[in-house]
């Protein structure tokens, strides 16, 4: 029994924040002694929530491969927790650990082949720090981000405004199925909400509330990323943006948030680094650039191995093992000795 009953009977989120703040958990709460001192519909909600069969409710989460992280989990994010206003319960698909060092990115749908080409820059040397990129799932920019991240063998969260099983916009799908294999996906939303136009500004603050800074990289006069921008500057987060020509109205918002020093120019992934003393670690370096493969044979390789003893212990098939030892000795990072075994460098 968890605070997500008092939400599924209907309790309004600030009324839940404050019993959050009182009580270490629901059961302490639903005490005789402590139900007795409550008043009105919120005594009955609560008596409700403290009955609620939350059985299927659970189930359909398993089924889908979601996990419920309510605000008073340890596992919540300190950086979402300190926002304004923090989302009571996450809705999350995928790997739960949130990295110290993430970067939202954001833009319009409608994106120039300069905002492009821009926003693959920064994050190609952003990357090289081991950087989480946050982003929302949107067209244009968004997406833009999500797939350079994927391609590049980066660690992604998107931030939806729907339940988790209503894939929105449809031209998403892939990204929807492939982020929760080296990131996840969140949303504050149940299974079955659909995308609704209001959600979306919503979710820009959690985009804002997850990262330590957030990138705009092109962005028109009005929209969602300048909601993002302000979010985050309103929350102490670092804000940067892309700039772009004068007469390119796409690119209108990045240099208003520029003039108004309410972001700060950047140029190149090194300039986002800088600012927080980031520091490039070279292991991690060097698994950025490898697929999945090279890192598993790679990380059976602290010591000697043949062939045989890689197929074991990686559960790969052999053409595919000596395909990747060729590469993996390619970029030096593997040598042959003696009796056909294989080491890491």
């Amino acid at each position: 029994m968890g605070w997500i009953n008092l939400k599924l009977v209907g309790l309004q989120d600030s009324i839940i924040s404050k019993f959050m703040k009182e009580f270490k958990e629901f059961n302490e709460l639903a005490k005789d002694e402590n139900i007795k001192l409550l008043k009105g519909d919120i005594r009955n909600k609560v008596l409700k929530g403290a009955m609620l069969d939350t059985r299927k409710f659970y189930e359909d989460l398993d089924k889908n491969k979601i996990t419920l992280l309510e605000y008073t989990s340890k596992k919540y994010p300190i950086n979402l927790k300190n926002i304004q206003d923090p989302p009571l319960f996450l809705y999350i698909k995928g790997n739960i650990e949130f990295s110290e060092k993430n970067i939202g990115v954001v833009g319009t749908r409608r994106n120039t082949v300069y905002g492009k080409i821009s926003c693959e820059t920064i994050l190609k040397e952003l990357l090289e720090y081991d950087v989480t990129i946050v982003s929302g799932l949107a067209l244009g920019i968004d997406n833009i981000a999500h797939e350079y991240t994927l391609k590049r063998n980066g660690k992604c969260i998107g931030v939806v405004g729907s339940g988790l099983d209503k894939i929105f916009p449809y031209e998403s799908k892939m990204l929807w199925e492939k982020i929760p294999e080296n990131g996840m996906l969140i949303s504050e939303y149940p299974l079955g909400m659909e995308p609704l136009k209001w959600n979306f500004p919503r979710r820009n603050r959690i985009i804002a509330g997850l990262s330590q800074g957030v990138l705009v990289c092109e962005s028109y006069g009005k929209g969602g990323a300048l909601i993002t921008a302000e979010l985050a500057f309103q929350n102490n987060r670092e804000v940067f943006a892309v700039p772009g020509f004068i007469n390119y109205p796409s690119f209108k918002g990045c240099n208003e948030l520029i003039k108004e020093t309410k972001a700060k120019l950047v140029n190149s992934g090194r300039d986002i680094a800088d600012e927080f003393l980031w520091e490039k670690d070279a292991k991690e370096k060097i698994n950025m650039y490898l697929s999945n493969e090279e890192k598993k044979v790679l990380n059976s390789l602290g010591s000697e191995k043949s062939l045989d003893e890689l197929i074991m212990e990686t559960k790969l098939n052999g053409s595919t093992i000596l395909a990747v030892l060729t590469n993996l000795k390619i970029k030096e990072l593997v040598h042959e000795i003696a009796g056909g075994k294989y080491k890491g460098i």
